[in-house]
């Protein structure tokens, strides 16, 4: 509500009450009276008077009168008291008065309103809802229960911990430091302003007019002054948002993909769902809210500290009852109706990263999905989705809507009640409108501060859920530790009489347990090349994994060279064939004469190196592997581990392309058959049974066609 509104709205308060204390022209003095309303019956002290206004327009106030003293009886008094009572239903043009009649249509409208919402909470909303609200909760809402009570304060302050401990602590402290200042300075404000609120209405109410001006003139300066320091508050606070954010985001980035635990955590018996939405967005949350519950709660402390002695000095006993016990009263109500939230906000968060993660699935495979004419039963699967979310959202709404009512009924009687407390002061004179408008402000003040926790619970909900998400997260992200079996500090050289990679007694195994590959011994010597032949299913993928270090069930002892490569499939995001041949590195070294000695020399002509391309798309699966050992041939690792490579080319072509790698390149292959045979010196081949390695020295292999797999010769000799 703007100030004009407000000076017209107690400018016709106060001429009520000057024509209520008037008679035939003249006005009554009012007596003085103590501060707590006693002593109604004492002599008058002062006797003042002001003309009797023509009209209720607020430039009748802005007109200096000459005082004129008079008297009046009691009788007279009361007289036109019932006058005023009688008229009170008649106002004039452009005064709209309060109706009495009102109270009837809202006694009648009361019950009505009580039955349409029993009928819509026991009928009518069950038929809207379009959802089965009687069915039982989902299975999401037990797991967010569960993430919420492994959660406590001492983890979300681990969270936290990185940004105000680490590097940049001393920034954060800066900023911290100018926030506290502004806090000062805005605490300075709102006391001076509830100072000038005093004098301003008592220079209003006794029509002083030279002195109402100069406070006008005051409050421009003070709301010009605020206005300058408000808007850089607001710039300096996006500024620390986004510093903070930025470096949190950079620790949760680091630590869930550059450690590698993107990979392990999948593997987890209970995993942490939807990582990528947890770093993009409760981080933005924890972050917003954490600042703002901080210096909102500190800021209530320091406004109690100065308001609160005040308060103690001027106020009734009753009013500062009141102020103490409300407080207490809506904390303890709004826990016991809302803290049900925490676990169903946690649930709804991970319901919308489901459903989006299952768009994005669509959005990412549609050509694949659309070629097995998968549509129906993919739109069958998001509805399905989609209704989990609209279950866990119509839940939050049944906590969401009783923590409403309460909030408004407690926010509109902790204003009226502070009003009844005083008015009989006020009505006695014991109090004029400015000292009771400047004793209301302080009362405001100090119930804004003692119900800082009624009024930031929502917002604190919101805190708890991105804490306890981004501690999970992160707690999970440690547990798994570096991933695999690491190398050593300081791993032997790669020589001549050196090893490449090194696994002694290694043991892979299922998440759920089963063991798949046991007592593996493996050593890569520098320069070696060694295929590794097992049949479908018998875990290579599992063992390159694990001996690259992204499997967690695994047990035995791992060494190898940290220059590395390892080659799984072909998956990457949108580059240029530039990018794409040196990911994840910055693009060097020769691309065309990598290109060319793959054959692939022709991908310059329609893509050129530069332009961006989601190559999944546009290459075959022979294209595909061919540029993946373009790949190792560009960036000459002394270790690399490749997966079923070239199984889309004829055994001789892949052969002569695997035999390009630098004679300082050590090469580990795995593969279901032994039609690699030619392009390495060593094979080991794993029998069915799981259990020994078979070594088939590689001069043996050699003499075997290269065509044809050996468990389709054995079936042809039969």
């Amino acid at each position: 509500m703007g100030l004009a509104r407000l000076l017209q709205l107690f400018a016709d308060q106060v001429h009520f009450d000057q024509e209520a204390h008037s008679h035939d022209g003249h006005e009554l003095g009012w007596p003085s009276l103590s501060r707590r309303g006693h002593g109604a019956n004492s002599e008058l002290e002062a006797l003042w008077a002001v003309p009797r206004p023509a009209s209720r327009k607020l430039s009748s106030f802005l007109v200096d009168a000459k005082p004129e003293a008079s008297g009046a009886s009691g009788a007279s008094l009361a007289k036109h008291h019932d006058k005023e009572a009688d008229a009170v239903t008649k106002s004039e043009p452009g005064v709209s008065l309060y109706n009495p009649e009102n109270r009837t249509i809202f006694l009648v409208a009361a019950p009505i309103t009580v039955m349409l919402a029993a009928f819509f909470e026991y009928s009518a909303k069950y038929r809207l809802a379009e959802t089965d609200l009687s069915a039982p909760l989902p299975k999401v809402i037990e797991a967010a229960e569960k993430e919420e009570e492994a959660s406590s304060l001492k983890s979300a302050m681990k969270v936290l911990e990185p940004y105000v401990a680490g590097p940049t602590s001393l920034k954060c402290a800066g900023y911290a430091a100018a926030h506290v200042a502004l806090l000062g300075v805005g605490l300075y404000v709102d006391l001076a302003l509830t100072q000038w609120n005093g004098v301003f209405w008592t220079a209003l109410q006794n029509h002083q007019s030279k002195q109402f001006y100069s406070l006008l003139w005051d409050f421009a300066i003070i709301t010009g002054v605020t206005g300058f320091v408000g808007t850089y508050s607001d710039y300096l606070n996006g500024m620390w948002h986004l510093h903070a954010r930025d470096h949190l985001t950079r620790h949760f980035n680091q630590l869930w993909v550059g450690s590698g635990a993107m990979c392990m955590m999948r593997q987890c018996e209970e995993q942490v769902d939807n990582p990528d939405q947890r770093i993009d967005q409760d981080v933005d949350e924890f972050v917003s809210s954490t600042r703002e519950l901080f210096f909102g709660g500190l800021g209530s402390v320091v406004r109690l500290a100065i308001y609160f002695p005040i308060l103690l000095r001027s106020a009734p006993a009753p009013l500062l009852g009141f102020v103490l016990v409300w407080p207490i009263f809506g904390a303890v109500v709004t826990h016991k109706i809302g803290r049900s939230l925490i676990p169903l906000s946690l649930a709804g968060e991970s319901a919308n990263a489901n459903f989006r993660s299952e768009l994005v699935h669509a959005r990412d495979k549609a050509e694949s999905l659309a070629l097995m004419q998968a549509g129906p039963h993919l739109a069958q699967s998001l509805q399905e989705r989609f209704e989990v979310m609209k279950r866990v959202s119509y839940a939050e709404f049944d906590v969401a809507k009783f923590l409403n009512f309460f909030k408004m009924m407690y926010e509109e009687y902790g204003t009226v009640v502070p009003f009844v407390l005083l008015a009989p002061a006020y009505f006695t004179g014991a109090l004029d409108l400015g000292k009771l408008m400047q004793l209301r402000m302080i009362v405001e003040r100090v119930s804004q501060s003692l119900t800082f926790p009624v009024a930031a619970y929502e917002q604190a909900v919101g805190w708890r859920v991105a804490a306890n998400r981004l501690a999970a997260l992160q707690a999970q992200a440690a547990a798994v530790g570096p991933p695999g079996p690491g190398s050593p500090p300081n791993p032997p050289p790669n020589g001549a009489d050196g090893w490449a990679l090194r696994a002694v007694a290694l043991a892979v195994k299922t998440p759920q347990g089963r063991t798949v590959l046991d007592n593996i011994n493996l050593e890569v010597a520098a320069g070696e090349r060694l295929l590794v032949v097992l049949p479908a299913s018998a875990g290579k993928s599992l063992l390159l994994r694990a001996l690259a270090g992204l499997w967690s069930h695994v047990s035995g002892s791992i060494e190898k060279d940290p220059d590395a490569t390892f080659v799984q499939g072909f998956d990457f995001p949108p580059l240029s064939l530039r990018q794409l041949l040196c990911y994840p590195q910055a693009p060097q070294g020769d691309v065309e004469l990598a290109l060319h000695m793959v054959d692939l020399a022709p991908l310059l002509a329609n893509h050129p190196p530069d332009r961006v391309s989601q190559w999944e798309e546009l290459l075959s699966l022979e294209q595909q592997q061919r540029l993946q050992l373009a790949r190792v041939l560009l960036r000459g690792p002394r270790l690399a581990v490749l997966d079923e490579p070239l199984a889309s080319l004829p055994d001789k072509d892949a052969c002569g392309l695997l035999a390009q790698l630098p004679p300082e390149t050590s090469l580990l292959t795995f593969s279901r058959s032994r039609r690699l045979a030619p392009a390495h010196g060593r094979v080991l081949e794993l029998p069915a049974q799981l259990e020994t390695w078979t070594q088939v020295p590689a001069e043996e292999e050699k003499r075997k066609p290269l065509s044809r797999p050996r468990r389709l010769a054995k079936k042809a000799a039969e």
